[in-house]
């Protein structure tokens, strides 16, 4: 069995997306990890190249630009893209703010490999945790992020669905797929949906979300237009005894940033080894 891990970014440090986090949290146990880059214009470009020099056995980068009016569209063929290079049996998909424990992903890549020899199932569903320093948020939701490489294998609505191209889709939960049958059991095993993080990266999210990222879409200005009534730069970060304990270690060293920015930490393999006990070799 081999695994691919695919991603398309975009802006990640100007928006307070840990992105280089969430890439690092499966990188221990992907056999191949294949990046887009939507069109930054900030250091997000950068930042990938560097992950590329550290793991260069493993990471590819690709540049297909998405934006606009047609946002979704061109963000799901990014992936589409990535979808058809890649190599492995199975695929998961690496969103810009959904990290996986590391005391769960070394069981995900040992049930990934027992559901490809059984050969019942094609996707996986996962419970998912939505998190902010302090609290969880009352929302949880199921996600597939985990799929196999299925001939005419696509990804729907922003990757948060995955579907077969000509085949109907059936609504499950929070999002539609036509990927069955799907394994799940619960929450064994959970990824963290770490938003919203950083006060001083909000504005800027919430308005790529409104007039670029999800154009078109008529609650988004909404949001923006009420969180450019709120002074964000009076928001504190919580003390430290007050960040969960149950969030991924790779995250929780920024507990005390205002604005997400990438240490240098993570391009060191002895500090990720010590901070996660996983092997980034």
């Amino acid at each position: 069995m081999r695994l691919t891990g695919i991603a398309s970014f975009k802006n990640i440090v100007s928006l307070g997306y840990p992105a280089i986090e969430v890439a690092l949290s499966i990188m221990p146990v992907v056999d191949e990890f294949l990046i887009n880059d939507g069109g930054s214009d900030d250091d997000t470009w950068l930042y990938l190249e560097k992950l590329q020099v550290i793991y260069p056995g493993k990471v590819k980068l690709y540049s297909i630009p998405w934006g606009g009016q047609n946002c979704c569209k061109e963000f799901d063929a990014s992936l589409n893209n990535l979808i058809w290079e890649a190599k492995g049996n199975w695929i998961i998909e690496a969103q810009g703010d959904e990290l996986w424990h590391e005391e769960d992903i070394s069981a995900l890549r040992h049930l990934i490999e027992e559901l490809h020899d059984g050969g019942h199932f094609n996707s996986i569903r996962h419970w998912c945790k939505s998190c902010s320093w302090t609290r969880i948020d009352s929302y949880h939701y199921y996600n597939v992020r985990i799929v196999k490489k299925l001939p005419g294998l696509i990804s729907h609505e922003w990757g948060d669905c995955f579907h077969i191209r000509g085949q109907k889709s059936v609504r499950e939960g929070f999002t539609s797929h036509n990927v069955p049958p799907e394994w799940f059991e619960g929450n064994k095993i959970k990824y963290y949906h770490v938003h919203r993080l950083f006060p001083l990266n909000k504005l800027a999210a919430d308005y790529a979300m409104a007039y670029q990222n999800a154009a078109g879409d008529p609650p988004r200005p909404a949001y923006y237009e009420a969180a450019k009534r709120i002074d964000w730069t009076k928001i504190e970060p919580p003390k430290p005894e007050d960040v969960l304990d149950c969030l991924p270690a790779l995250i929780k060293g920024l507990s005390q940033s205002r604005r997400y920015y990438v240490r240098n930490c993570l391009f060191d393999k002895a500090w990720l080894k010590s901070a996660t006990g996983l092997d980034y070799a």
